[in-house]
């Protein structure tokens, strides 16, 4: 969503954050609708996830998910002791 977050940046984080919500954003007018049809009919999976309305595939493979699981671990180690 457009939602102004490159305001509090200095720069030249600012102009970097800017040009990406330029490029990717969406208007909050826009954003809203989908994300309110979700909560007034939740998807029945345990877990989803949707990019611009559709859904995406979040299967993963054993492999893919031990991969996943240690790089999490390892991200959260440091901040766990």
């Amino acid at each position: 969503m457009a939602t102004g977050l490159f305001e509090p940046f200095r720069q030249p984080v600012r102009g970097l954050v800017w040009a990406m919500s330029a490029l990717f954003a969406q208007p909050v007018a826009k954003a809203v609708p989908p994300i309110a049809a979700l909560l007034d009919r939740p998807p029945a999976g345990p877990l989803t996830a949707y990019r611009r309305g559709r859904p995406i595939d979040l299967t993963l493979d054993h492999d893919q998910a031990l991969k996943f699981e240690n790089a999490v671990r390892a991200m959260a180690a440091p901040h766990c002791e």
